[in-house]
């Protein structure tokens, strides 16, 4: 038990004049001990709080825990305190120290003048201990000493530094001796003080903030800086000495042919980075990072430094294949040295790693003309360890491309397509990286052969960006173009009624097939909404369309008659009312949200959507076969079997009425911007401001 107190003269208690203290009474069976104080390691100083320990130990026999009270006496008087709640250094229960039997009992004594103390504790006893005195310690009381220390705010490793400290006092000027020391309490140096000042010089060796304490050991007539309670501290920030990092060198280097599959080459990139040191000093140590992209490089050398600046160290990139910049170098992990980049190093030429395609194949060996068809392309190259092939194979017949995949794990790209016309074709595999890091190739043409089919063409759609197109077949058979993906088809597979109409998606990622009892099937991300498969109709349907959103179609029969599903909204239709000639077609007005039906004859008619023409009282050369508009609603196009089109609202860039065809045209498509398609019923395709993607003619 600590306690703040100063000494005093008082007397607890007097009897005749004399002080006395009462004592536990003694047992005849109670066990001697004895009362030590520490030997003083310090002079304590005026007015500052001095620390007593007693311990309370026995002498002989006996393990039963010490207990009672010890009072410390100052020159043989009980030392009290000025505050009347605090009883001082009398009475003061003592405390297990963790080794039993032994206790103690504790005293901040805080002296008021300067001179020699007598210091002693005594023991009281208890039921089972004897009471007991400790021997005196002397205590030289001395003036407190006020320590400040001083040190240059930064500093560099190894740079020697002057630190200070001042020492003064109430009396005369402190001499003596200070103490220099770190935060572990290492000595630095010594100061010797002269006119109660000290300076001594230190060189840091590691960087950091550095903690500094100035100790003053002290005199005869000041007490040290323990006793004082008084440590000047200073703190200097030690930077170490700047160091440059390079990249020096790049150079390309073929990865020796053992490391490689047997044929087959690749390179790899060698980076030298340079670290030189600003000035004399330690050799240099540590080691040197490289990173690509703010990827790290896992190098294949060491870069580890050892030795006097400057000094250099290469990187092999194991990754060659994952090519790319800028290249950072970072030197760190030197005690001595400060950390540094390179600039940023971007590599303007590499050589990418050689591809080959050995081999193309193609499922089934012998389709029929719409049938989707597998093709597979096995790409050669190295691959460094751990990595995954990268880039993009597509594959083209007669210059147009068929369907595109990027490869796999194990570098074989798969995709399929539908778009071979009837008979022999030819057709081959590019790879390409986008990368970079593998160089392009191709393979040797291969062939298949596409027996024809019976089915005609029944309708086409197109691609939200114009870039690619669908033609459908009456048994489901859907042939994919350009940048239009073959998501899938009926063919093969038994129908109820034939297909008659298809509809693309809003984002083209999917279509509907619509057969002529209104079933409904859908592909890719187009998504089932309802039909009319199992319901008898009046008239069959003759052709669908899909909402702006996608998220709903319609289509409608050769009466007139309109049917809705998900978000599409009826509007009205033809369906109980008396026609010149059958409905063939319809579009939707993106704006109004209705739309138009045309029948043979051209006539238009129109529901929440505006009427801009029709060729309801022109004699035809050939009935009308399908309509396209425009998706805002602001025109629309009709053509007719002899590939004749009819404008309205929109411009006319071309027909083949007055071409003698092959077969009838049967629909028509808009590419997005002012070109359209015609398709025929063999699959043939007449393109007009509009690319030509390729046919599905038999």
């Amino acid at each position: 038990m600590r306690r703040a107190l100063i000494t005093a003269g008082l007397g607890l208690a007097s009897v005749c004049g004399f002080l006395t203290i009462s004592a536990a009474p003694a047992s005849a069976t109670t066990n001697p001990t004895s009362v030590t104080l520490p030997a003083t390691t310090y002079n304590p100083a005026v007015g500052v709080p001095s620390l007593m320990t007693a311990t309370i130990a026995p002498t002989g026999a006996g393990t039963t825990q010490i207990t009672g009270t010890v009072t410390f006496f100052d020159n043989g008087t009980p030392i009290t305190s000025t505050d009347p709640n605090n009883p001082g250094c009398v009475g003061i229960t003592v405390s297990p120290t963790g080794t039993s039997p032994d206790a103690q009992a504790q005293c901040d004594i805080t002296y008021p003048s300067t001179g020699s103390n007598s210091i002693t504790a005594q023991y009281f006893g208890d039921s089972n201990w004897s009471g007991s005195m400790s021997p005196p310690a002397v205590e030289n009381v001395l003036l407190p000493a006020t320590v400040t220390a001083s040190a240059p705010a930064s500093a560099t490793v190894n740079q020697s530094v002057q630190l200070s400290a001042h020492v003064s006092g109430s009396g005369s000027t402190p001499t003596g001796m200070v103490e220099f020391k770190n935060s572990s309490g290492t000595v630095l140096c010594t100061a010797t003080l002269s006119s109660g000042s000290g300076h001594c010089n230190y060189a840091f060796t590691t960087g950091g903030t550095q903690t500094v304490s100035a100790d003053y050991l002290g005199n005869s007539t000041y007490s040290d800086s323990t006793g004082s309670n008084s440590f000047g501290t200073a703190t200097v920030d030690v930077q170490k000495p700047a160091t440059t990092t390079a990249i020096t060198n790049v150079s390309e280097v073929p990865i020796p042919a053992g490391q490689l599959p047997s044929g087959v080459t690749a390179y790899e990139m060698q980076f030298t980075a340079t670290v030189t040191a600003s000035g004399a000093g330690p050799n240099l140590a540590g080691s040197v990072a490289f990173s690509k992209s703010g990827q790290a490089i896992s190098c294949s050398g060491n870069e580890t430094l050892s030795g006097a600046s400057p000094q250099s160290v290469t990187c092999t990139d194991t990754n060659p294949e994952d090519f790319g910049g800028p290249i950072v170098a970072t030197y760190s992990g030197d005690p001595n040295w400060a950390d540094s980049s390179s600039a940023p190093l971007s590599i303007s030429s590499f050589t990418p790693d050689p591809t080959s395609i050995a081999s193309v194949s193609s499922a089934p060996p012998s389709p029929i003309e719409g049938q989707s068809v597998i093709l597979t392309a096995q790409v050669s190259a190295y691959v460094s360890p751990g990595e995954t092939p990268v880039g993009l194979v597509t594959f083209t017949s007669g210059g147009a491309p068929l369907c595109f995949a990027a490869v796999n794990s194990s570098f074989i790209a798969i995709c399929q397509t539908s778009a071979f016309p009837s008979g022999t074709s030819t057709f081959s595999a590019t790879y390409a990286d986008p990368s970079h890091a593998y160089g392009s190739s191709s393979s040797a043409p291969s062939s298949i052969t596409v027996s024809p089919t019976l089915y005609g063409v029944v309708g086409m759609a197109a691609t939200p960006d114009g870039g690619g197109y669908w033609i459908a077949r009456s048994d489901g058979a859907v042939s994919a173009f350009g940048d239009a993906a073959d998501y899938g088809s009926m063919f093969g597979q038994a129908l109820n009624k034939p297909i008659v109409g298809i509809a693309a998606t809003h984002d083209g990622g999917g279509y509907w097939l619509v057969a002529s009892d209104g079933g409904i099937f859908s592909f890719g991300d187009a998504t089932f909404y309802g039909s009319t498969g199992s319901i008898t109709l009046n008239k069959p349907i003759v052709g669908m369309t899909a909402t702006p959103d996608g998220k709903g179609y319609y289509f409608v029969a050769s009466d007139g008659g309109v049917f809705t599903y998900g978000d599409a909204h009826f509007q009205g239709s033809m369906g109980a009312s008396p026609l010149n000639q059958p409905v063939v077609g319809m579009a939707t007005d993106g704006t109004t949200g209705g739309y138009w039906l045309v029948a043979a004859d051209g006539g238009i008619f129109s529901f929440n959507a505006p009427f801009l023409g029709s060729t309801g009282g022109i004699r035809l050369n050939k009935p009308i076969v399908g309509m396209e508009a425009a998706p805002d609603g602001s025109g629309y196009r009709f053509v007719a079997s002899d590939g004749g089109v009819f404008c309205y609202g929109l411009p006319f860039e071309g027909s083949t009425g007055s071409i003698t065809l092959n077969q009838p045209v049967v629909g028509m498509a808009p590419d997005g911007m002012n070109g359209y398609w015609l398709v025929a019923l063999d699959g043939g395709l007449f393109n007009y401001n509009a690319p030509f993607l390729g046919a599905a003619t038999f």
